[in-house]
Formats: structure tokens, C-alpha cells, sequence
């Protein structure tokens, strides 16, 4: 998922991180994890199919319990089906990203998962996976970031958080499970509430001379951002 790195650049006066892409950086992201499963693991049910924009469009009932989840196109993007009424729902266009479906252009299954550090992951076990940022803000509370996840994985509601979201498929039928790469866009706080329910405890950066991280204290309630292991900004969630 990671193809280029991103600059990492800091204001010694105020303990920020800002990261902004397309510059170049001399290290990489890696997100400290813990698998968070899906209540039911393969038991995705298909209750409808239909054909639009050339496109045929698959309505996934992902647990089963007669409610449509999922709308999973047959060029590799999936839609979130956000809840209205009476066992009904519609995907709200406002919160899609634009975009194409190339996140997985150039490779396989197999090895996108071992790439990504998402092969042989049991539920319950902590794990190191890259994480692609396109914009971090720590001074203007926004960020933009690309996490790699499999479809055992639990998928928090975008529209509860109030994200943007792009949301790709890769089939993996030697594993029975899909691929994804979800790219989310909010604010900061927002995208790290989401992160840390989809499993993800903090977001390291690496390869620099001064190793920084940030990591989420749900405890304390506060973001907290880390320079050489020591806490050097607090940020309220």
C-alpha cells in the first residue's frame, strides 16, 4: 500500500506534527494494531444484485440479520449503506472520496497481505502494519490516512464519525477473504476514534532522527504525541 513517504515536519516552539504530501521523506508509517474480528467471519449474505453505470453492484447483508451493509461494486469499490428507517438505507454520496479503484494496481493478494502485514492475523493479536499518511495535523485537528484491512476485520460506521471515506476490494480466494484499503478524511480526532475502534493503538514514525509517534490515551481521554518516547503535546479527543 505504501509507495512513497511523506515528510514529517514540526515547530519546535509548539509540540505539532504536520505531514502533507506529495513531498518526500526520508522514513515510513507503521500502525500498532490489534485485530478487531467481525461478529461473523465469512457469513456474508448477498440479498440483491443490479446493474448501474456499466457497473453491476452486489448488496451485501454482512451479518446476516436481513438489513443491507454493504454495496460492493464489481470494478472494486464498496459503499457503506448508512441507516435510515424501517430496515432501510441509502449511500450518502456526500461522504464518498472521489477516486479510482487502482489500489491494488500491480499486485496480488497474496502478496498485498503479507506486504501489509494482514496474513495468518488471529483475533486478539497485536501486529505492525504500514499506513500510508496523506495529511496529518496535530495544530489544525485534520488528517487524511490509507489503512490496509481484510473483511474479518471489524469496519467501523464512517457516517458515525463523520468521515469521508474511499473504501476498495481486492478478492482473495485462497484465503476466502477480501482485501481492503480504506482511505478516511476528517478531522483528527474524528479519524483516530475510528482508528483505534478498527483495532489501531498508534501511528509511528519512523526513519527519522528523532523518532516520533502518536498514540491515542483513552484513558486520559487526549491524543498524545511522542518525540524519543517522551510525551511532548496533549491533544483532548
Amino acid at each position: 500500500m505504501i509507495v512513497r513517504m511523506v515528510v514529517l515536519a514540526s515547530t519546535a516552539a509548539a509540540a505539532t506534527c504536520e505531514v502533507r504530501e506529495p513531498h518526500l521523506g526520508p522514513g515510513g508509517f507503521t500502525a500498532d494494531s490489534i485485530k478487531v474480528s467481525h461478529d461473523s467471519i465469512n457469513a456474508d449474505c448477498l440479498i440483491g444484485t443490479f446493474r448501474n453505470d456499466n457497473f453491476i453492484h452486489f448488496i451485501i447483508d454482512q451479518d446476516c440479520d436481513g438489513t443491507a451493509d454493504l454495496i460492493k461494486r464489481s470494478d472494486g469499490v464498496i459503499y457503506q449503506v448508512r441507516p435510515i428507517s424501517d430496515g432501510k438505507g441509502a449511500v450518502d454520496h456526500s461522504m464518498l472520496m472521489p477516486g479510482t479503484s487502482d489500489a491494488f494496481a500491480d499486485t496480488t493478494a497474496d502478496r498485498w497481505l503479507h506486504t501489509n502485514g494482514l496474513n495468518d492475523v488471529e483475533t486478539g493479536d497485536r501486529f505492525v502494519r504500514p499506513v500510508r499518511v496523506h495529511e496529518l495535523s496535530t495544530g489544525g485537528n485534520r488528517a487524511e490516512v490509507t489503512i490496509g484491512m481484510t473483511s474479518d476485520m471489524h469496519v467501523p460506521c464512517f457516517h458515525a464519525h463523520g468521515l469521508q471515506y474511499r473504501w476498495i476490494w481486492l478478492d482473495a480466494p485462497a484465503s476466502e477473504i477480501d482485501c481492503w484499503s480504506i482511505r478516511i478524511r476528517g478531522s483528527l480526532r474524528d479519524v483516530v476514534r475510528w482508528l483505534h475502534e478498527a483495532g489501531v493503538r498508534s501511528v509511528r514514525f519512523g526513519g527519522t532522527e528523532r523518532e516520533r509517534m502518536i498514540r491515542w490515551n483513552r484513558e486520559l481521554e487526549v491524543i498524545e504525541v511522542l518525540r524519543n518516547q517522551v510525551v511532548t503535546d496533549r491533544i483532548p479527543i
